[in-house]
């Protein structure tokens, strides 16, 4: 940021005129504000002082720069700027600067500047599609200051905010026209900008897909699932399921973290179809549609006997699908007539064969 100061006169004796220009950058819950400013050209010229603090106006007796206190920082008349560390990042800080003489004489403090901050979201934020529109940033600046603008990378998505009396400030923005993916929100007011907090912007859900075997006489159901998320990433993925005759519902189990995996699922609801999906959440709190229809896949099951059942191998053994087994009373019902007509076409065979040798 670039802020303009003028540095007053130093009782008549010293004339001091400066311009005085910052910018501040944060780390983790730290900020750093570098000072500069023109160098004055009066002959008696000592250096000059750096007045802090986290309130507006005199006294400024700020005490958290690593580099001293409000008003023991001295810069020599050679140097025009001075980086400050360690300065607390959730408040506006306030500076002045005076200059001095090589009598002493010091002048009146320089019009006052201050920081801005963006306090909320914290950097990592996430913006979804349940709050895009409307997604609220906070921060701190002067008090009262009316013209506060959110930004975000070119693009002002909010504003302008008004703080209160106590430098505090809020208000919704909006993402529409704002490219998916990574974000930065700087605030802008007058000729002040903030450090930048950096985040994700994600509207889209996650898309995911369970796999399961087509018949089973003996639980449990293993449903394989895949899910991608391109944004934000995956966050959980949970396993859903209908029923013979039944709704779709969430089958109950925890849900499983990844990008994939494989969920064991009893049947409750004794033999018949059952169907199965996943429903999967992005780490930005997307989360995909509930199931429908016939989902992703189902499978018979038939624990019973009275109709078509597979041996069921666990995932990953090589047998992940099944192998099918044909009741007893379906295979008598088939082979033994199957083998009657073939004797029977046979005996018929060698009957014309020993008419015609005749």
């Amino acid at each position: 940021m670039t802020i303009r100061l003028n540095i007053l006169s130093i009782c008549k004796v010293l004339m001091v005129s400066a311009v005085l220009a910052f910018s501040f950058i944060c780390t983790g819950y730290a900020m750093d504000v570098t000072l500069e400013w023109d160098a004055n050209i009066e002959s008696n010229l000592a250096g000059y002082k750096v007045y802090y603090d986290t309130d507006s106006g005199h006294p400024y007796d700020g005490t958290e720069a690593d580099e001293g206190n409000s008003g023991e920082i001295e810069v020599d008349e050679d140097t025009t700027f001075i980086t400050l560390h360690g300065l607390p990042d959730s408040e506006v800080c306030f500076f002045v600067v005076t200059a001095y003489n090589t009598e002493g004489l010091e002048s009146d403090y320089s019009n006052e500047v201050a920081t801005l901050s963006i306090t909320w979201p914290q950097g990592g934020f996430y913006v979804n599609a349940s709050n895009y529109t409307s997604y609220t940033v906070g921060g701190a600046a002067i008090a009262n200051a009316d013209d506060i603008i959110i930004k975000s990378d070119s693009y002002a998505i909010g504003g302008p905010f008004t703080a209160d009396s106590y430098g505090n400030w809020s208000g919704a923005c909006d993402f529409s026209y704002v490219s998916e993916g990574a974000v930065s929100l700087t605030a802008e007011s007058g000729c002040i900008t903030s450090p930048a907090v950096t985040g994700t912007y994600d509207k889209t859900a996650p898309a995911s897909i369970a796999s399961a075997p087509d018949y089973l006489d003996a639980a449990p159901i293993y449903i394989e699932w895949e899910a991608e998320d391109a944004t934000s990433g995956v966050y959980a993925t949970e396993l859903w399921y209908k029923g013979p005759g039944d709704t779709w519902a969430n089958t109950g189990l925890d849900a499983q973290t990844g990008t994939s995996g494989t969920f064991s699922y009893t049947p409750t609801q004794g033999d018949g179809t059952y169907y199965f999906a996943t429903r999967s959440t992005d780490n930005a709190g997307n989360v995909e549609v509930e199931p429908s229809g016939d989902g992703d896949d189902s499978t018979i099951f038939d624990a019973t006997g009275e109709g078509c059942s597979t041996a069921t191998a666990a995932p990953g053994s090589g047998m992940d699908r099944h192998v099918q087994i044909l009741p007893l009373d379906l295979v008598f019902g088939l082979i033994f007539p199957l083998l009657i007509v073939v004797l029977c076409a046979r005996r018929f065979s060698r009957s014309r064969s020993n008419s015609a040798q005749r």
